[in-house]
């Protein structure tokens, strides 16, 4: 009841907070691996807006997501520490347990900053500027491309050819990409012109960063907003059959102008290399996801390995790469969100966290109280993020577990209001 009713007397007017919640925002589409440690310019600007709100006394710990995050403190220190040598025989590196753990404590940072600054209602500010940058992002990268600038391309570019952003990783700036077109496909006061432009800049820089898994993403988002949009209940049924009629009316064309779209697709891997991975999604969907360098199908089994060897507890944090190397020879990640932490964390907690995202995104959905514009545009963006942890490892996404903050908190307190 206490957070409540700092919901209803929170009025901020702090510019140097704003501020730096508006560079937090556009630092987070950026991050560089330094010392083997994924940093973002946004971890520095998170600490500061930490403090000023504890300064402020408005710094809000909700009570089931902290209890959850000591019990898996204990949890997986405790396993990487003790169980790990016993059980497999491998002495665990405390360095990266240590850097591990400190990724847990900047998500769980970002959580609580998102989960605070909604009661702030500084949530469209947030997204509209972290949006806003990524669109620019993708504007620099086809600039680029057009304008054919080498200077960029080690900057810009994984190997000269996909491009990235300021990311480190291609598949980890579509997923953001993506995420950020939320914002304009849902803005309903954007101009049509304005929204279409936004669409196919975005859409593009996917295009050129070379990510299958982006462009699965990217097609299974806009399928879930198609069914959406098709089965409102402002529809009638009439229309519903004529939409489903031409959806299967496409699939056939497409059936039968399958040499023109081959054409189609070899023209456009010769305009854009990184074009080429995306192309095999379209030819041949078992090789893109398990060949050309994928080797996605490799790194799931791993991981289903370390889960079948350690269910319960997992085999906790920092211990990952060493178990799967030494047991498996596979010196990979999960490559996917939910066996990692399936295998880090163990199923008896990995399990209710999901659970808990879910539930708050169907809440999302389904309360018309919290099924306001900005809860909308959250709950799209962390259902892109959970269609792209199929085949990423973004447990440690820091716009994620802010966005999902900011969600939580309104799904829990604005239906009261």
């Amino acid at each position: 009841m206490r957070s409540y009713q700092i919901l209803k007397k929170t009025n901020v007017n702090n510019r140097f907070l704003i501020g730096i919640i508006f560079l937090m925002s556009i630092f987070l589409n950026q991050s560089s691996i330094i010392f083997n440690v994924n940093i973002s310019f946004s971890d520095f600007f998170c600490a500061i807006v930490l403090i000023i709100l504890v300064i402020k006394k408005r710094l809000l710990l909700p009570i089931i997501p902290t209890i959850y995050f000591l019990v898996i403190s204990a949890s997986v220190l405790f396993t990487s520490a003790f169980i790990v040598p016993v059980k497999f025989f491998y002495n665990p590196d405390f360095e990266k347990i240590f850097v591990d753990y400190i990724k847990l404590l900047v998500i769980f940072a970002y959580f609580i900053i998102g989960y605070s600054l909604s009661n702030l209602k500084l949530n469209e500010t947030i997204v509209k500027w972290y949006s806003k940058i990524a669109l620019l992002i993708g504007v620099l990268g086809i600039f680029v491309m057009i304008f054919d600038i080498r200077s960029f391309h080690n900057i810009l570019f994984l190997s000269r050819t996909r491009y990235r952003g300021l990311m480190n990783d291609p598949n980890y700036f579509s997923i953001i990409q993506i995420s950020a077109l939320v914002y304009f496909v849902r803005l309903e006061d954007m101009k049509k012109v304005y929204r279409f432009c936004s669409i196919f800049v975005i859409t593009l820089s996917i295009i050129l960063s070379g990510s299958k898994t982006g462009m699965i993403t990217l097609i299974g988002y806009l399928a879930l907003r198609m069914l959406q949009s098709l089965f409102s209940l402002k529809r009638k049924v009439i229309i519903i059959i004529f939409h489903i009629s031409l959806i299967i009316l496409i699939a056939l064309l497409m059936l039968y102008t399958s040499n023109v779209i081959n054409d189609l697709l070899k023209y456009l891997s010769n305009i854009i290399p990184a074009f080429k991975r995306i192309q095999s999604i379209f030819v041949d969907f078992d090789f893109a996801i398990t060949g050309n360098g994928s080797g996605r199908k490799i790194a799931w089994e791993t991981a289903l390995k370390i889960i079948n060897l350690s269910p319960i507890v997992g085999i906790g944090i920092g211990t990952y790469l060493g178990i799967s190397k030494k047991i498996f020879g596979v010196n990979v990640i999960a490559h996917n969100t939910y066996l990692q932490l399936f295998s880090e964390w163990g199923l008896f907690l990995s399990i209710p966290l999901l659970l808990y995202i879910f539930i708050t995104v169907a809440k999302a959905t389904i309360n018309k109280k919290t099924n306001r514009k900005i809860n909308i545009v959250l709950r799209d963006i962390i259902i892109v993020f959970l269609i792209g942890s199929l085949a990423v490892s973004l447990n440690n996404a820091r716009m994620f577990w802010l966005f999902l903050g900011m969600l939580v908190f309104n799904v829990r307190y604005l239906n009261k209001s």
